[in-house]
């Protein structure tokens, strides 16, 4: 009973044990399968020598080694790293239970791919083996280091653009902004990030011209003008260029267009000169007529009162001031358009400024204290000494008027380097001339308005409005340009810039005052269409003794000079007239032959009477309106000169 029963045990264990072993097969068999047939690239790997144990058609095909070819190798020979760390890695997979890696692997062909490999340790045989998978993703980082560039370059952009660039949602809420934007609004970019567009824009805007985004969303693109308000409370006008990204983000370029602004006020202000410029011209010749035959006729009734007319004396003492105050009117009206003709010099900016404080300490009331500041070595300008005595006035008279209670004028003179001048101004070396004040200050429609000619903010019958219209334009027609500074309140800093003479131009010697003048017995060809001028032309020579022909226009004068030409010492001609003009008419002489002596007069400059292509030396000219002395010296001059 013992023995059948031990030989059923026997019998059960002896079938158990190959049913067990029915099912390893089985299970070996299956796992064979799944090893031979999956797409995946599957190796077996000795975790203590490194040996390929097995490979499956995938592993094959992958690296292009045959099986056998791949059974004799170590994994070395496919993967590249180092072989220490490389068995250290293996080990830890086994270890860990199973682990990830990212390598790169060997082909047959000399390629090398981006593989990740899922290894788990496995028993074969009674070895301990790594089963690992390996997946290429080559082209997965590939695209992957791709978008960093494309990332990183697109970042890179973002941070070099020149103007202020912001990325947002449809919500409006900033994502992203450059370091650009934070220069712009004056804000870190944790400040700009995170908030609504809406809240960078000045609160006046805001208000008027809300930002809409579905015009962007729906129309793909914008572009605005706006005015920004920095976090330091300044207002900044910018361009906003926006344009939808297609992911439910939008991108905007903010670009700062003040000074594109400030370039397009200027050429308002230049065009606005020039209007009344060329108006003021049209008008300075008739003007100047009149008034040298009022000056010059006074002159001689004055000359020929009976002692004793004090009266009319009086009289005509006020209608010769009265005539000058109007010839200075249209001097400054002609300065800013830039027609008044200026005599430029050498001259120490400094010592003329400083000569001009006398004056100005009788102009302005005793609780305003002037103070001079100036470089201890000249600061030489190019420039006219009347004009710069008329620009300091000018500047000193409006401090004057924005101090009624007292206060300071600093005047300041020296020299700086000019980097960025506006438009039409060459950078370099300047004089400059700063007339600072601390009166009541302008606010900014004052300030814009400052330069028009007639604009002023006194009373009626208190100022003409040309004050600092003339400080404009005088300082063009020296080639500089000026700068006011300006707050409500605190006060105003008007600069003026001058070109610099070289420091080698020597400054001018004192000049003798002239002699006594005297008249002569030549014979004078006197050119002038406006009658009353030329009559009382002509009897102020005849009463110093000159014989004087005279011609309503050139080619009268032209005629006159061919039938007598031996006997004409000077010709004496306006310079615009109908007809034949000044300048034609001496053009025409020397054309013929004739080389006469020439006088011109005109309310012009001579670099405007000849457009630049008249002979400097040639081209004498009498500026009216003149007085009777005026004209009687000059006369005497040109012909001593011979």
């Amino acid at each position: 009973m013992t023995g059948l029963l031990l030989w059923a045990l026997v019998r059960w264990a002896v079938e158990a044990v190959a049913r067990v072993e029915a099912v390893r097969r089985e299970s070996e068999e299956r796992h064979r399968q799944v090893f031979e047939r999956t797409n995946s690239v599957c190796v077996l790997v000795d975790i203590d020598t490194l040996q390929i144990v097995d490979a499956n058609p995938a592993a094959v095909q992958f690296y292009g080694w045959t099986r056998p070819e791949l059974l004799g190798m170590r994994l070395p020979q496919i993967n590249t790293m180092e072989e220490t760390a490389l068995h250290a890695a293996v080990k830890a997979a086994a270890d860990a239970g199973g682990k990830s890696f990212v390598v790169r692997h060997r082909l047959r062909s000399g390629a090398e791919r981006d593989v990740e490999v899922h290894s788990t340790p496995i028993h074969l045989a009674g070895r301990r083996v790594n089963f690992s998978i390996v997946h290429d993703i080559t082209e997965r980082l590939g695209a992957e280091r791709r978008l960093a560039e494309s990332e990183a370059n697109y970042r890179r952009a973002l941070e070099q653009a020149s103007d202020a660039i912001v990325v947002g949602d449809r919500e409006g809420m900033v994502l992203e902004a450059n370091s650009r934007a934070e220069e712009l609004f004056g804000r870190a970019r944790a400040e700009i990030i995170g908030h609504r567009m809406e809240e960078l824009v000045s609160p006046a805007d805001r208000e008027r011209f809300p930002l809409n985004l579905r015009e962007l969303f729906e129309g793909g693109a914008v572009l605005h003008e706006r005015r920004l308000a920095r976090k330091d409370g300044v207002v900044v006008e910018v361009e906003i260029s926006a344009r939808e990204l297609g992911d439910g983000r939008y991108q905007a370029i903010i670009r700062d267009i003040s000074e594109r602004r400030r370039l397009e006020e200027q050429l308002r202000q230049a065009q606005k000169m020039e209007a009344v410029g060329q108006l003021t011209g049209g008008i300075a010749h008739d003007l100047n007529n009149l008034l040298t035959v009022v000056l010059a006729n006074s002159e001689m009734m004055a000359g020929a009162l009976p002692p004793g007319r004090q009266d009319l004396d009086d009289d005509l003492r006020e209608l010769q001031a009265a005539a000058r105050r109007g010839a200075q009117m249209i001097r400054k009206l002609l300065s800013f358009s830039r027609r008044a003709p200026l005599t430029f010099q050498v001259l120490d900016l400094g010592r003329v400024v400083g000569d001009v404080l006398d004056t100005l300490r009788r102009l302005l009331p005793a609780h305003i204290e002037i103070k001079l500041q100036r470089d201890g070595n000249p600061v030489k300008a190019l420039a006219d000494a009347g004009a710069i005595e008329q620009v300091v006035i000018n500047l000193a008279t409006n401090a004057r008027d924005a101090m009624p209670n007292g206060g300071l004028l600093q005047l300041d003179v020296s020299k700086v380097d000019v980097a960025q001048p506006p438009a039409g101004v060459p950078p370099g070396r300047y004089a400059r001339l700063t007339v600072r004040d601390t009166g009541l200050g302008m606010d900014e429609r004052v300030k814009a308005r400052a330069f028009e000619p007639f604009f002023t903010t006194k009373p009626p019958g208190e100022g003409s409005g040309l004050g600092m219209s003339m400080v404009y334009g005088l300082t063009q027609q020296h080639g500089g340009f000026v700068e006011l500074e300006s707050t409500l309140g605190r006060g105003t800093m008007v600069r003026v810039f001058l070109p610099l003479a070289g420091e080698d131009h020597p400054l001018p010697q004192g000049t003798p005052a002239p002699g006594s003048l005297r008249g002569g017995r030549e014979t004078i060809l006197l050119v002038e269409d406006e009658d009353g001028l030329r009559r009382v032309a002509q009897r102020a020579l005849e009463r110093v003794g000159y014989r004087v022909l005279t011609a309503a226009d050139g080619l009268e004068a032209l005629e006159l000079y061919r039938r007598g030409a031996a006997e004409v010492d000077l010709v004496i001609t306006d310079v615009v007239m109908p007809r034949l003009g000044g300048i034609a008419l001496y053009r025409t002489l020397r054309q013929e032959g004739h080389n006469p002596r020439i006088l011109f007069t005109s309310g012009y400059s001579a670099a405007e009477l000849t457009d630049g292509d008249f002979p400097e030396a040639e081209l004498v000219v009498l500026q009216k309106p003149w007085t009777l002395a005026d004209l009687t010296q000059r006369v005497r001059n040109v012909l001593d000169r011979g």
